[in-house]
């Protein structure tokens, strides 16, 4: 079985913790999830959300999409990768450029609602 491969900004806490959490540990392994982070530090939460029991489905990475050098790192790790699925928890950020060229968001607010409120949501790659 093919795998959904899904990369996931903003796992340290919250919105991104719980996805990523979640689909990582899908008994039918269906994913194969890019779980990013800007301090890895934090990624000891996500691993505990798990208890290590994800280790073929949940790769996390250190990802600071204000950061090109760390754009450039994220980028060349999932090189050669096909994202399927880029989801989003940060404020106006609908896509991290460089990870995941080529994809297509399914409804975009406009430049001024992004700036009044955060944007949640994914992207699919066409």
């Amino acid at each position: 079985m093919e795998r959904t491969t899904v990369l996931i900004t903003g796992c340290s806490s919250g919105i991104g913790l719980g996805l990523a959490a979640r689909l990582a540990a899908d008994t039918a392994r269906r994913f194969k999830v890019y779980a990013t982070m800007r301090d890895l530090a934090k990624g000891d939460r996500l691993l505990e959300r798990l208890g290590g029991c994800c280790p073929d489905t949940l790769e996390v990475l250190q990802l600071d999409v204000t950061d090109p050098c760390s754009l450039a790192a994220a980028a060349q790790r999932v090189q050669g990768q096909q994202l399927d699925v880029l989801g989003t928890a940060l404020p106006g950020v609908p896509s991290v450029p460089g990870v995941a060229e080529g994809t297509s968001v399914g409804s975009q607010p406009s430049p001024r609602h992004q700036e009044e409120k955060p944007n949640y949501g994914s992207c699919r790659q066409s």
